[in-house]
C-alpha cells in the first residue's frame, strides 16, 4: 500500500469519525429536547390540574 492511500484511507477514517460525532451530539441534543417537552408538559398538566381544582373547591 502507498503512502499516499494509506493518508488517503486515515483522512477518509477522520471524516467518518468526525460524521459520527456530529450525528452523536446532535442525536443527544434530541435527546435532551424531548426530555425538556416531557418536563414542560408535566409542568403544564400539574398547572391545569391544580387550576381544575381550586375551581372545584369553589363550586
Amino acid at each position: 500500500m502507498s503512502i499516499a492511500t494509506t493518508i488517503a484511507r486515515a483522512a477518509g477514517v477522520a471524516a467518518a469519525i468526525k460524521v459520527y460525532e456530529q450525528c452523536s451530539a446532535a442525536a443527544a441534543q434530541r435527546q435532551r429536547l424531548a426530555e425538556q417537552v416531557v418536563v414542560d408538559c408535566i409542568a403544564i398538566f400539574q398547572t391545569c390540574s391544580h387550576k381544575e381544582l381550586l375551581k372545584k373547591k369553589e363550586v
